[in-house]
């Protein structure tokens, strides 16, 4: 199947659109206040901005322009609902009894890596493994609880980060 050259640039164009939802909204809340609930929650014990913060959560440097306003909402109150692979929680159970939580790096037949809640990198032989659970997809706390200006002013805040354009 052949296309025109003037409908690779429609597809083109709509690949544009689709990586860069969040340019097209402006999110309501104070962005500023944001940025201080963001501080106050310790968001950055587990997500990246720039150079700052873990990296046991999804890095949000450019956050505001790929996803737009219903996406950052959803991801705070129900972070379950979507969770990139590479961020989805698994708890190694070791045979001396101790259990380790964090997000899975790589795993094959001998061993298993993984980023601990700690932002630690362990591996573990699986010699030593008597189970690994992947039954807690989400290490993000759910925040629907989260008073409604403060959530507000933290998607604003989200919203404005839009990385080197």
């Amino acid at each position: 199947v052949r296309i025109t050259d003037d409908e690779v640039w429609k597809i083109v164009g709509y690949v544009k659109r689709l990586g860069s939802q969040g340019n097209l909204e402006k999110a309501p809340g104070d962005a500023s206040a944001g940025r201080a609930v963001y501080q106050k929650m310790g968001c950055a014990t587990c997500h990246r901005i720039g150079g700052d913060g873990g990296n046991l959560g999804p890095e949000l440097t450019s956050v505001g322009r790929r996803r737009g306003l219903t996406f950052l909402h959803e991801s705070l109150v129900k972070p379950d609902a979507d969770i990139p692979i590479n961020y989805r929680g698994v708890q190694v159970v070791l045979k001396s009894g101790q259990t380790v939580t964090g997000i899975r790096l790589n795993r094959d037949d001998l061993s298993i890596q993984l980023r601990d809640t700690r932002d630690n990198l362990r591996s573990f032989l699986m010699d030593n493994v008597q189970e690994v659970r992947y039954d807690k997809p989400s290490l993000m706390p759910p925040y629907a609880s989260m008073n409604q200006k403060d959530l507000g002013d933290l998607i604003a805040y989200l919203n404005s980060l839009k990385g080197a354009q």
